[in-house]
């Protein structure tokens, strides 16, 4: 069989190369919603162990940091999977969460700001560049 009978190699679209930088963002809201979670199972926790003094509020931060794990999770599919919508809820929690990381480092809980800091930066930095945009038909 000749060179030339051969089939050229398939070479992938340039959007499918370029994937990655995506799939690292993607990671990255997925690690912040594991840290929801786990503010979530601390308070369940601290009132299963120890006697909160405002068992209402603990429920209600349990649970509210449960739904935003929820949200994070839904909003690292749809990035996956291209879908436009979600940049903008996922941009908000990102501003949010450097609001509340930031502050961090000059209260004494420098190991907070950076947990809460640079996955935030990384992700907010991540959602403008070319390669982690939506592809454009959906």
């Amino acid at each position: 069989m000749s060179r030339s009978s051969q089939p050229a190699p398939a070479t992938p679209p340039p959007h499918a190369q370029r994937r990655w930088p995506r799939r690292v963002v993607v990671a990255l809201v997925g690690f912040e919603a594991l840290l929801a979670l786990a503010g979530a199972a601390y308070e369940v926790r601290g009132l299963l162990v120890s006697r909160a003094t405002e068992p209402g509020a603990a429920v209600a931060l349990a649970a509210s940091a449960l739904l935003l794990a929820v949200a994070l999770v839904l909003g690292a599919r749809g990035l996956l999977a291209g879908r436009r919508g979600v940049r903008a809820p996922l941009l908000v929690w990102q501003v949010l969460q450097l609001a509340v990381g930031l502050p961090q480092f000059g209260g004494g809980t420098t190991w907070a700001g950076l947990l809460l800091s640079v996955p935030a930066a990384l992700v907010l930095a991540g959602l403008f560049s070319r390669d982690v945009l939506p592809d454009p038909e959906r």
